[in-house]
């Protein structure tokens, strides 16, 4: 741009004709001077940089996670040392068709970094692989896969040598056992 800016213009030819795009020299027309373009130069000023976003970086462990109806399984959440500031109001988001509930949550409002809390899950019906996210408000969302199985039941059967009678005996995940006879 030359040093004094730039103060005319713009020129508009219409053209020749139809299938002729060339200029037609006596079909000009030019702004008044009031109406021309007047651009000057100058600095530009720079643009800020834009601040970095700063999330709390969590992990969790272990990754999946089995217990039986009526029992209980616990994730360990981290904030990371990678982190660059305390993870806020951490919680396991459960998808809405799922059984399984939060038991306890010993997450603080605000996890400092390289602290750790737990999170307790549970559930009274059996559930195939489901995937709970757990997050913070200013965090990296996380993954865990919870698989929930039937209580398992032993079937235990006692007989005497000799004899008709037997005993049966069912023996539950949590030792809860019943005493039964065939005569």
């Amino acid at each position: 741009m030359p040093p004094g800016g730039i103060h005319a213009g713009p020129n508009v030819s219409k053209t020749q004709g139809a299938s002729n795009n060339n200029p037609d020299l006596f079909l000009c027309a030019q702004p008044s001077q009031i109406n021309s373009l007047h651009v000057t130069g100058g600095t530009v000023p720079p643009i800020p940089p834009v601040p970095p976003i700063l999330k709390a970086v969590i992990k969790v462990s272990p990754a999946s996670l089995n217990f039986v109806t009526g029992g209980s399984g616990s994730v360990t959440i981290t904030n990371t040392p990678a982190s660059l500031q305390t993870a806020n109001n951490i919680a396991a988001l459960i998808p809405g068709t799922s059984n399984i509930t939060v038991q306890t949550n010993t997450c603080p409002n605000k996890l400092a970094i390289g602290a750790s809390c737990t999170i307790t899950f549970t559930s009274n019906t059996a559930e195939g692989s489901t995937n709970i996210a757990i997050k913070g408000n200013n965090s990296n969302q996380v993954q865990t896969q919870i698989t929930v199985t039937e209580t398992p039941v032993a079937i235990l059967r006692v007989c005497h040598y000799g004899r008709t009678e037997c005993y049966f005996l069912f023996f539950r995940w949590q030792w809860r056992w019943f005493i039964g006879s065939l005569s």
